[in-house]
C-alpha cells in the first residue's frame, strides 16, 4: 500500500477530511440541540404534571437517557474540533501508538480517530492484565476462616428490682440476644449434630 509509505497525507487529502469533519459537527451540534429542546420540554412537562409517581420514574428514565446522549454528543464534537486540530498542525491521520499513517478507510469510518487498526491492538497487548488462576496449593490453609464452638448460649435477661439486667448467673451484662434470635448453621463442627 502506498499510504504506509507516507509520513502524513497530502493537504489536498487533509482538506476532504476537513471538509467531512465540518459537515459532521454541523450535524452533531444539531442533534446536541435537538436533544436539548427534547430535555427543556421534559423538565417543563415534569413541573406541570406531578401526579404519578410511576411517571415521574418513566421521565427520570428518560431525562437520564438524554443526558447519556447530550453528553456522548459534546464528547464527539470535542474530539472532532481536536480533529481539526491535528489538521491544522498536519498531523492528522498519524497514529500515536505506532507513528504510521491511519488508513484513509479508517478514518472515513472514524474521522477523529487516533490510532491506527494496528496501533489499538498493539495498546491493548500492553495494557492487558494477566491474572494466573488460584489453585488450592496456593491457598494458605491457615488464613482460612475457623468453624467457632459456641459453648454458651445467652438467654434473654431478666430485671431486678433496680431495673438492671441481670444474666442467668444474676451478674450485670449489657449483652444479650434471645435465643430464637441464634442461628448456629454452620458454626458447629460436623461431629456435633
Amino acid at each position: 500500500m502506498e499510504d504506509n509509505k507516507k509520513t502524513r497525507y497530502s493537504d489536498e487529502e487533509l482538506e476532504e477530511f476537513r471538509i467531512m469533519i465540518d459537515q459532521k459537527i454541523a450535524e452533531s451540534q444539531k442533534q446536541l440541540s435537538d436533544l436539548r429542546e427534547q430535555m427543556t420540554e421534559l423538565n417543563e412537562n415534569d413541573e406541570s404534571n406531578r401526579s404519578d409517581a410511576f411517571e415521574d420514574g418513566a421521565s427520570n428514565w428518560q431525562r437520564e437517557h438524554l443526558n447519556k446522549l447530550a453528553a456522548r454528543a459534546q464528547k464527539f464534537i470535542r474530539d472532532l474540533e481536536y480533529a481539526l486540530i491535528r489538521i491544522k498542525n498536519k498531523t492528522y491521520g498519524i497514529c500515536n501508538v505506532t507513528g504510521q499513517l491511519i488508513d484513509k478507510k479508517r478514518l472515513l469510518l472514524v474521522p477523529h480517530a487516533t490510532k491506527s487498526i494496528e496501533g489499538k491492538l498493539n495498546e491493548n497487548e500492553d495494557t492487558k492484565v494477566v491474572r494466573k488462576p488460584i489453585s488450592s496449593s496456593d491457598i494458605d490453609k491457615k488464613n482460612q476462616p475457623q468453624k467457632k464452638i459456641i459453648s454458651k448460649i445467652i438467654s434473654p435477661k431478666k430485671k431486678n428490682d433496680t431495673g438492671y439486667n441481670l444474666d442467668e448467673d444474676g451478674e450485670d451484662d449489657d449483652f444479650s440476644l434471645p435465643e430464637e434470635n441464634l442461628n448456629l448453621d454452620g458454626l458447629l463442627p460436623d461431629d456435633h449434630e
